[in-house]
């Protein structure tokens, strides 16, 4: 496998796309499912909004026209508005934990999304916010689930860090773009920054909206699956 260059990025600034321009939230669009191993039973999420925190840069990782709408993209697969909020925002702290949606080895060098390419030619890393306090003492997951899991912890996340001082970075890997849901309410207040762009539906999405997402890495299913409340499974598409 060749190397990718381990580089990063800092922004101060998360971004949603939405259809909306005077909403006090994040709009609420995209579910996550999984299937029960031990009973077959597929579960439904509630719905969540998705943030990118994904500048349009180089491969050496420079911001492309840096002046320009801050280096973020002018095309939108999701909707024709993208409201910009402060990072901290929507990540409150470092101690929280950003969870991949798929299986992925976490070696430096590793590119995550080499197996998941979209029609429209991008990789995306998928991931799912869940806050420290809500998994608490975590007594159902053994020593090494644990462990695994403080390696997603946004101060220690090898793709999208968080670092204490509130500080984002990510990680610049060639076509990848971060796709963040989050089950938890974001408000977006009256100050906060609207951007046009042009809304392009992709092939694969034509309404512009995403079909529920699946999650297959063992450890992001164990937690979904004991923390119920905050997923809010609905059991429907």
């Amino acid at each position: 496998m060749a190397t990718t260059p381990k580089l990063w990025q800092r922004v101060a600034s998360v971004y949603h796309a939405t259809d909306e321009t005077d909403s006090t939230e994040a709009m609420r669009s995209e579910k996550l499912w999984y299937e029960d191993s031990e009973t077959t039973t597929i579960h439904y999420s509630g719905i969540m909004p998705m943030f990118s925190c994904q500048l349009s840069h180089r491969d050496d990782g420079s911001v492309f026209n840096i002046n320009r709408r801050e280096g973020r993209s002018t095309i939108s697969p999701y909707a024709s508005h993208r409201v910009v909020l402060p990072a901290t925002q929507v990540f409150r702290e470092c101690e929280d934990y950003l969870l991949p949606l798929r299986p992925y080895d976490i070696p430096p060098v590793y590119d995550p999304g080499e197996r998941f390419r979209s029609y429209g030619g991008k990789k995306h890393f998928e991931m799912v916010l869940v806050r420290h306090e809500d998994v608490g003492e975590a007594d159902f997951l053994n020593d090494l689930e644990w462990s695994m899991l403080q390696q997603w912890s946004l101060e220690n996340h090898p793709f999208v860090h968080l670092d204490c001082d509130g500080n984002l970075n990510y990680r610049v890997i060639k076509d990848v773009w971060w796709l963040i849901l989050t089950p938890y309410h974001v408000a977006i207040p009256d100050n906060a920054h609207w951007e046009d762009t042009e809304f392009r539906p992709s092939v694969w999405k034509p309404s512009g909206r995403m079909e529920p997402r699946e999650v297959t890495n063992p450890l992001t299913k164990k937690l979904m699956k004991n923390l119920p409340g905050l997923f809010a499974f609905d059991g429907k598409v």
